[in-house]
């Protein structure tokens, strides 16, 4: 991973080929 950055409940990794993943907390504990 290049960065990584936690905002507003989500988590937003960036990588070196230049994708963006948002991954939201409380969206992942909600659908389990």
């Amino acid at each position: 991973f290049s960065g990584l950055t936690v905002a507003n409940g989500r988590v937003y990794i960036g990588t070196y080929d230049g994708t963006l993943y948002c991954f939201g907390l409380d969206d992942a504990q909600r659908s389990q």
